[in-house]
């Protein structure tokens, strides 16, 4: 028996030998050569320790980061991680009345409100344009406060319609009206029937403001001319499209809006829903940044469905926009719920809060 012991002492005392020696012992890799392995097996103590005492510290920016205590290789690593939005717990007030629940309820909730941010603006409107279509005075004062407009368009059939002269000055002034009224763009055409003519007249109303658009008719000396603004700089809208084929001249001429027709497309007995759809393909096939402001809409139908078809710039003229903010059973129902308002507010008492939640 006491030599059966012994002989596994023996053996026990031999393979620890056996360990120590083969801690020692060189290993080869084909991607460093020779590598220690008491090396490595320190390395991956210092590591193991290292992440067992890792501690968690606010930075500056106030994330939750990883900070480890014995960093490896001598430097010290952050690590961030992820953070996580607080969640709103409730807990039943201990209150003996209704009243009084609800009371600690709506305290509880304003202390633990979630602070979620509003969506911006551009955000929530999209890739949305709306313009008025106008050149009149007194329609930008009564329609522009409405807050839906990005810009304003014109051209020198509106200007002769409004009284205004076609003339640098009078842009000036009316773009000037625009922008005070909220306008972000403000559109007008340049005029003359050579391009040295249209080029110089739109370099002059390029001057007016960073915000104005020239408009330039889709003939051929209207092209070069376009193609000659955009190239100096000049924001630059094609105008009088009526063929899909002619948003691939403008798209190439570099233009930031091509302006089709629709009104006008369908008095002519061609099918103008189709062709502006076909042109909104068309730049969105060529992943274009110009875009296809729709004029001459004449209800507010045809705004919609070209909307739900992936069309996103309109220009609508006063009538048109005044259809958008009509509709008989939305009267009515504005009509009931101030009738509703005015005979609860003239019974209103002054009670303490007594709601549940």
């Amino acid at each position: 028996m006491a030599g059966m012991r012994l002989a596994w002492l023996t053996m026990a005392v031999n393979l620890a030998a056996w360990a120590v020696s083969l801690s020692h012992a060189e290993l080869k890799t084909p991607a460093s050569g020779r590598l220690c392995f008491s090396s490595l097996s320190s390395s991956l103590l210092a590591r193991n320790v290292a992440l067992g005492q890792a501690g968690r510290r606010k930075t500056d920016m106030g994330k939750t980061r990883i900070r480890c205590s014995t960093p490896m290789n001598g430097d010290q690593e952050d690590h961030p991680l992820p953070t996580k939005r607080p969640v709103t717990q409730w807990t039943m007030p201990a209150s003996s009345s209704k009243s009084a629940a609800a009371k600690d309820k709506v305290s509880l909730w304003k202390q633990h409100t979630l602070d979620v941010p509003a969506p911006s603006m551009t955000e929530k409107k999209g890739d949305c344009r709306l313009f008025l279509d106008t050149a009149n005075l007194n329609e930008m004062a009564e329609l522009l406060p409405l807050g839906i407009f990005y810009g304003v368009t014109t051209n020198p059939l509106l200007l002769e319609r409004a009284k205004v002269p076609c003339s640098h000055h009078a842009l000036q002034d009316l773009a000037a009206t625009a922008f005070a009224l909220g306008s972000k763009e403000f559109m007008c055409q340049t005029w003359g029937t050579k391009v040295d003519e249209l080029v110089d007249n739109g370099i002059r109303l390029a001057n007016l403001d960073s915000r104005v658009v020239v408009k330039v008719p889709l003939t051929f000396a209207g092209i070069e001319a376009a193609s000659m603004m955009s190239n100096l700089g000049i924001r630059v809208c094609t105008t009088a499209c009526y063929s899909p084929h002619q948003v691939i001249t403008s798209v190439s001429a570099g233009a930031e809006y091509v302006a089709p027709y629709l009104g006008r497309m369908n008095d002519a007995g061609r099918d103008g829903m189709q062709s502006v759809v076909d042109m909104q393909k068309i730049v969105d096939g060529m992943r274009s940044k110009t875009r296809v402001l729709v004029a001459s809409i004449r209800d507010a139908d045809q705004l919609a469905v070209l909307a739900a078809r992936g069309c996103n710039t309109f220009t609508i003229s006063p009538k048109v926009a005044r259809l958008l903010t009509e509709d008989e059973l939305t009267m009515d129902a504005a009509t009931d719920f101030a009738k509703s308002a005015s005979s609860n507010s003239a019974d209103e008492k002054k009670s303490s809060l007594g709601f549940s939640m």
